[in-house]
């Protein structure tokens, strides 16, 4: 057919203008263009006239013989018909929602990585580090009504303590190896500055490395029947978060061992001072007692010498009471020090990661999927609300259903937006897949078998996508 007879059939139906044949035939103006210099129109366009010609003209019959309802009720067959015609649209959208979802879920997010350990810290007694003193009190009839206040070796207050400055200050100064660096680097230059010399203050430094310290650093106390308690890290890289865990214990262990010990120290030195002032007034009451007995032999013919010999002795058997109770207490403040030196038990030491917690392909891979299909049924529905306002019979339209559903899927096939779609998205995430080393390497010391296959066909799916649109878009021209 010569181009003239083609513009004559294409005015027939209301197409004058190149841009609008080319519109109504799927192709590019350019394409038209050269038909019209060449005064010859290819056969397989004439071929896809003809057939549009049909399906136009069974589509005009249904569409003449039934007018839209008034009710505007969507029926089963109304919502399969808008399905198929959009069917593309359907398809399409939610294999885009897959491709970035999954995409960005290996190579794009970073991982995050969660260690924990488990300890166990006794119940501490929040008056004990008084205790001793109180009772030594309560043997002489006296009471304390100060109540009993909690110490920094409590256990309830380590959730405050790992968050304390004075707690991060000491764990920013530790040393730990990064894979990021591939050396060992102090806390605080991880967190800032890296390998590369600070360009702020010292004070800036501290404060901003605090920050995300107390976002990484939990200590999560027992609840219910629990009895121990959990120390989490939160970090990119498993060794590193286990480390970090590790460290922490350690800290904790080690401030709460100073705090204990700080308190019974300073209760064995109150103690050993009482000791030394007592047993110095115990000697003077001995030394005052054998005086009077050597100075006054007939004791019982005197009330007056019974009765301070009397006082003599109640002062002695007084002091000597409160020596020997002193040094109870000297002896089990000791032994209370070697108890705080292991107060801190650990059940469970922490373990590396295998697995990020934050990346979960399967789900994410399923929640973009839904999300697509939901997205692209609504966009169809919306397509059609534009461009299609016909009410069809019901006997007509499970015909056109089937036109459309084979019109459609023979369309996608030969469809050369679809390959350009997918050749540009494989495109490129081509350097994060290549670029991706596998957990057992085998070839080239990057890829698994498994892994290797798979890049084979995702490279064949590229190169076929690219050849696929090139022979479509010169079978137009």
């Amino acid at each position: 057919m010569n181009f003239t007879e083609f513009e004559t059939l294409m005015s027939s139906k209301g197409i004058i203008t190149l841009a609008e044949m080319a519109r109504a035939l799927d192709t590019t103006p350019q394409a038209v263009s050269n038909w019209k210099a060449r005064n010859q129109v290819p056969y397989h366009i004439i071929a896809k006239i003809n057939e549009k010609t049909i399906v136009d003209t069974e589509e005009k019959i249904i569409v003449n013989d039934n007018k839209i309802s008034d009710d505007k009720v969507l029926s089963l067959t109304d919502i399969m018909l808008i399905l198929t015609e959009q069917i593309k649209v359907i398809l399409i959208i939610p294999f885009i929602f897959l491709f970035l979802a999954v995409t960005n879920e290996k190579f794009i997010k970073e991982p995050i990585f969660i260690s924990t350990g488990t300890i166990l810290v006794p119940e501490i007694d929040a008056g004990n580090v008084s205790s001793g003193l109180m009772g030594l009190a309560s043997q002489f009839g006296l009471s304390s009504s100060g109540g009993s206040s909690l110490d920094l070796s409590d256990r309830s207050l380590f959730p405050e303590l790992i968050r304390s400055r004075y707690f991060l200050e000491r764990m920013l100064m530790k040393k730990f190896y990064t894979e990021k660096y591939n050396k060992e680097l102090s806390l605080l230059s991880i967190y800032t500055h890296g390998d590369k010399p600070p360009t702020v203050g010292i004070d800036t430094l501290i404060s901003n490395a605090v920050s995300v310290l107390q976002e990484n650093l939990t200590f999560i106390l027992p609840g219910g029947l629990d009895h121990f308690s959990v120390v989490q890290a939160i970090a990119k890289e498993p060794i590193f978060a286990k480390n970090l865990v590790d460290s922490t214990i350690s800290e904790l262990i080690a401030i709460n061992r100073d705090f204990k010990n700080q308190a019974v120290n300073d209760k064995i030195t109150f103690i050993q001072d009482r000791i030394a002032s007592v047993k110095t007034e115990l000697e003077l009451s001995e030394t005052k007692l054998k005086s009077f007995n050597e100075k006054n032999r007939q004791v019982t013919s005197s009330p007056a010498l019974a009765l301070e010999l009397d006082r003599l002795t109640r002062n002695l058997d007084v002091q000597k009471e409160v020596f020997k109770t002193l040094r109870q207490q000297e002896e089990l403040a000791k032994i209370e020090k070697i108890q705080a030196t292991s107060v801190v038990q650990i059940l469970d030491k922490p373990l590396a990661a295998l697995e990020p917690t934050n990346i979960n392909i399967v789900s994410s891979a399923l929640n973009s999927t839904i999300l697509g299909v939901i997205a692209g049924i609504i966009l169809a529905f919306f397509k059609s609300y534009l461009f299609n306002n016909e009410n069809i019979d019901e006997r007509k339209k499970f015909r056109r259903i089937k036109l459309f559903f084979n019109k459609k899927l023979k369309s996608l096939i030969i469809d050369k937006r679809i390959y350009a779609i997918v050749g540009a998205l494989f495109t490129i995430g081509l350097p994060f897949y290549l670029g991706h080393n596998s957990n057992n390497p085998v070839y080239f010391g990057k890829y698994s078998t498994f892994y290797l296959f798979f890049c084979i066909i995702y490279i064949s799916i590229i190169l076929f996508s690219i050849v696929r649109y090139i022979m479509l878009n010169k079978k137009e021209i």
